[in-house]
């Protein structure tokens, strides 16, 4: 099924594809087929990982819950990824899931941090801002340092997206 899988993923798939396959790993009992795309995520063709992640995106409720207790898991692989599409991706599905006090990690939140003033495409520097503030929001000397680097963001040009993201997180760490 590895290889079949693959060659498909190694393909340009559209939503219809993307639909039927989020079908066919539905549900506990296709557990080993969501494990056996996770696995590809880090294939060596690009597009593999890329189509698997964007499956990912498209999955809802217990599937969803099965993706969230990869994201240590996740989180490594973003670390290590070089693909724009994949960092976004990537960063997408860790936007969606939830996170808690205890489920802060030092590197990521450097990542996160890190990519906010980067020279990344617009879409990764804000999923990045917005990772960075849930994670930040539980302590106030990391807001501290957040509102640090988001002052930074004054000295580049900011995209209507990008700097939309930067007032929703300004508004909402004034609510903390």
């Amino acid at each position: 099924m590895e290889s079949v899988l693959q060659e498909k993923l190694s393909e340009r798939i559209g939503v219809a594809e993307i639909r039927e396959l989020c079908r066919s790993a539905s549900g506990s009992g296709n557990n080993s087929t969501k494990q056996l795309m996770f696995s590809l995520i880090a294939d060596n063709n690009d597009r593999v990982g890329y189509n698997v992640l964007w499956i990912f995106t498209n999955f809802s409720g217990g599937d969803k819950i099965w993706i969230h207790t990869k994201r240590d898991e996740l989180i490594d692989l973003l670390l290590r990824e070089t693909h724009s599409g994949k960092k976004r991706l990537l960063l997408r599905i860790l936007s969606d899931i939830p996170v808690k006090a205890e489920d802060i990690r030092a590197d990521y939140l450097d990542y996160c941090l890190g990519k906010i003033n980067s020279t990344e495409p617009c879409a990764i520097r804000g999923l990045a801002l917005v990772q960075a503030f849930q994670m930040c929001k539980f302590f106030p000397e990391l807001i501290g340092e957040l509102k640090t680097v988001m002052d930074m963001m004054e000295y580049g040009v900011l995209s209507p997206g990008l700097l939309s993201t930067k007032r929703n997180i300004e508004k909402n760490i004034s609510r903390l």
